[in-house]
This record gives structure tokens, C-alpha cells and sequence, in this order.
């Protein structure tokens, strides 16, 4: 484990695939392949300069068969950053199963002993509350909507070289990278590349140095010259976000050919991308982001609308939670107990609220005051998707396991595509849902 500036932050790297001798050989190995000539020595000067020719010219397959699996502890805040890379795989620590424990929350080292005081004491506050809400039989899942937007998460991420060059590219142009937690956590993850791949690093970094500022130039310029997309789509108003169903684009009768002429699901279903715009809680968001595939454009996290509106979600009807992981059962509250547990809630966002407030009045930083707003704001999300990982979206969360806010938001969402493509929902019904699930019965979660 490797402790930090942060303190509680960590990246391990817990395992590496590749061959017997360095990474870098096998990056020139798999290269060579393709001329026969892979099982012959590779010179230390041969090694240099093939690495840097690959590098240069952009032959970058050869780079994808060194993969890392990372074993990071974060706040929440940062870890969001690794969930959106594309060609990667997460599995992470689930507030739903397990209990949060307590003081493990994200405080900023470059504030003032002051500054940090309010934000521990509100944190803390938060905690107890949460805590609260699961001695009184809350579910888990539901009983974390107290805690703040400052937690720690843990996760496996599973990546290959050529993606995470990618992603270094990405952070030094997103503005959502430039944190003291995500800068600390990055600069960590180049010193254990530079220390298994050290030639392919290295090349990395000399071509990377000579083109990030062209890069960067251009972001800036692309930036200022494409306004906000003016394609407008039906919205479907829901548990205080909305879901949109903007484009769908294939061809379904080029599915149906796939599937029968040559059955390959993941190829013909690839087939279509569909476009979704969605504002949902950042819990509900978080259950689609770890689907495969699926491109998310992350547009807003409305911190504003829950300060000065007080923006959050909060359930109306609460349930505890009974059994084991994958087998949970669920209960309503009474409504006294339900309205009592509520108010606890209630009150705990509305002090989060103002404690929040007062973060952005001594630092000036919304960004900031967020780690104080409880984990129930909402978020404005554009997300591109191919029909594979929709699919996979709709086996798993229109289950009756799944997380009954994020089934609601998945249900409208299935609805909103049956409604466009009543023959591949079809498909998905009659073929697909009883292979996953070994069930012929297609729920649209009438659960609560």
C-alpha cells in the first residue's frame, strides 16, 4: 500500500499480465508477430527504438496486451474519474451490501485547520445519522442518501497500457481531474507504469510532453466554438429527474440477421447505438455507468440546484432490508415509523445543506462545498450506448434485486425504447431475458 498526501488514499498495483521477461519485450513481441519474427532476442537498443516507432506512428494494439489490475482507494469524488474510462472494468466496495465505516471521508489537505474542523464535524455529523437510519432498520441502500458527497470507496480496476496512456492524456485537459485527491492518485499510477513498463513510459512521455500543449489548445478552441446540443427529445419526468430517449441509430433488421444467420449477440446487438439524455440521482447514475461499453458524457452534477434549492432526492416510502446479498428481501415501513425515519433523514440533508453553504462562503468553491451535499443529488448525464450494454442494463436492472430507484429509471427507460423498437424489445423479452435469468417472465419491477 502506498499512503499518500491525501492519507487515506491508496493505489496498489495487485497484478500485471504479461510474459517472462519485461513489458516492454512483450509489447515488441506482439508487434513482430505479424513478421514471423517474435521468438527472436530483442537488443536493449532494438527495444528503444521499436517502442518509440509503435508509439509514434500510432500502432498502439501491440501497447493493450500489457493490462495492470489496480487495487484504489479514493473518494468518491475521484473514483468517478476511473469509472468513465471506456475499455476498462471495475468492481468496487457496495454501499448497498456493506455498512461505510466510520471516519473514512475525504478531507482536503490544503485547507486551513479551521476549514477542516467544519468539514470533519459535518462529516461526522453525517455519519451518525446514517448510522442512525440503520439501527432503525432502514436499508442500507437507502440509509447512505445521508451520507456526504466526501466518502471513501474502494475498487478493483482492471486496464490495459494503451487505455491508461489515454487516460492520463484525458486528465491533464478535464477540469474534473485537477483536485489535490485525483493529482495525488494519478501521479502514483505513472510511477508504478513507469516502473513495470519503463521504456514504453518513457516514449509516452517524450511524445506526450511535445503535443499536450497543441492539445490542450485545441480542447480550449473546440470548447468555445460547439455550443450545447440543440436536439431536443421527449422527456419522461421521474422521482424528481427525467429520462430521454434522443436517437436511435441502426438498423434492427441488420440485428435480426446477426441473430439468425450467424448467432453472435454481442456483434449483432453492437449493430445499434441509442442515445440517451438523463438527470438522475447520482446513486441511480453510478448503477449504469459500470455497464460495459457504454460511453458516458457526464454534462452536470447539479451541486448548485441542491444548495440554493435544496435539490435532493429523498425517498417518499422507506423499506428495511432482509436475507443475504443477491437474495434480499424488502419490506415497507408503517407510515409512523416511515414518517419517523424520514424526518431523520430530512434533517440530516437540511443541515448538510447549510453546513455546505457555509464551506462555500469560506472557500468560494462550489466544487468544495459539494463533499459536504449528502450522496442524493442529482446529475445531468449524456450517455451513448451500443444495444449490447443496454441490454445489459435491462437484464440486470430491471430485476426485482436491483435497487428499486434505479429499476424506476430503468423501467422508463425500457418503455421509452419498446416504444421506438417494439420488434427488438421483443427480442430482449423472448429470447434474451429467459437465457440470462432462466426465467420466462419479463417483470417491469411493480414492486412498492
Amino acid at each position: 500500500m502506498t499512503e499518500n498526501a491525501i492519507g487515506k488514499s491508496f493505489v496498489r498495483l495487485d497484478a500485471i499480465l504479461k510474459g517472462a521477461e519485461s513489458s516492454d519485450t512483450d509489447i515488441v513481441r506482439a508487434a513482430r508477430v505479424s513478421t514471423g519474427r517474435h521468438l527472436e532476442d530483442v537488443t536493449d537498443e532494438k527495444l528503444k527504438g521499436m517502442v518509440n516507432f509503435l508509439y509514434r506512428d500510432h500502432h498502439l494494439t501491440p501497447f493493450q496486451k500489457i493490462v495492470f489490475r489496480f487495487h484504489v482507494k479514493a473518494s468518491i469524488r475521484t473514483a468517478r474519474q476511473f469509472f468513465c474510462v471506456l475499455f476498462s472494468s471495475h468492481n468496487e466496495f457496495s454501499g448497498r451490501y456493506s455498512v461505510f465505516p466510520e471516519n473514512d471521508f475525504y478531507v482536503p489537505s490544503l485547507y486551513s485547520p479551521g476549514i477542516q474542523e467544519i468539514v470533519r464535524s459535518s462529516q461526522n455529523r453525517a455519519y451518525k445519522n446514517y448510522r442512525n437510519l440503520l439501527e432503525a432498520g432502514v436499508a442500507k441502500e437507502q440509509a447512505r442518501l445521508a451520507l456526504p458527497y466526501s466518502f471513501f470507496t474502494q475498487f478493483y480496476w482492471t486496464v490495459d497500457l494503451r487505455t491508461l496512456f489515454e487516460f492520463f492524456d484525458a486528465a491533464e485537459v478535464n477540469p474534473n481531474c485537477a483536485t489535490e485527491d485525483f493529482q495525488t492518485l494519478l501521479a502514483r499510477l505513472k510511477e508504478i507504469v513507469a516502473e513495470q513498463a519503463p521504456v514504453a513510459y518513457e516514449t509516452y512521455q517524450r511524445w506526450n510532453d511535445e503535443n499536450q500543449t497543441r492539445k490542450c489548445e485545441w480542447a480550449a478552441v473546440l470548447k468555445s466554438r460547439v455550443g450545447p446540443s440543440d436536439k431536443r427529445c421527449e422527456k419522461e419526468k421521474i422521482l424528481g429527474g427525467f429520462v430521454g430517449l434522443r436517437e436511435i441509430s441502426g438498423d434492427a433488421g441488420m440485428i435480426v440477421k446477426c441473430l439468425s444467420d450467424r448467432f453472435s449477440p454481442d456483434r449483432a446487438l453492437d449493430q445499434m447505438i441509442v442515445h440517451w439524455d438523463l438527470e438522475v440521482p447520482i446513486f441511480v447514475w453510478r448503477q449504469l455507468v459500470r455497464h460495459r461499453k457504454g460511453y458516458p458524457a457526464e454534462i452536470e452534477d447539479d451541486f448548485e440546484g441542491a444548495l440554493e434549492r435544496q435539490r435532493l432526492y429523498i425517498p417518499a416510502i422507506f423499506r428495511s432490508q432482509k436475507g443475504k446479498v443477491g437474495h434480499y428481501e424488502f419490506e415497507i415501513f408503517s407510515g409512523e415509523e416511515n414518517l419517523r425515519v424520514w424526518r431523520i433523514l430530512n434533517d440530516s440533508q437540511e443541515k448538510s445543506i447549510e453546513e455546505a453553504k457555509r464551506l462555500l462562503e469560506e472557500t468560494g468553491s462550489l466544487e468544495d462545498a459539494s463533499l459536504l451535499l449528502p450522496y442524493a443529488f442529482y446529475t445531468h448525464v449524456s450517455w451513448v450506448t451500443p444495444l449490447s450494454s443496454l441490454t445489459n442494463v435491462f437484464l440486470l436492472r430491471l430485476d426485482s434485486h436491483t435497487q428499486w430507484e434505479t429499476g424506476q429509471y430503468v423501467r422508463a427507460m425500457y418503455c421509452l425504447f419498446k416504444a421506438k423498437e417494439p420488434l427488438l424489445a421483443e427480442i430482449i423479452e423472448n429470447y434474451f431475458w429467459p437465457k440470462f435469468w432462466r426465467s420466462k417472465s419479463f417483470p417491469l419491477l411493480d414492486r412498492f
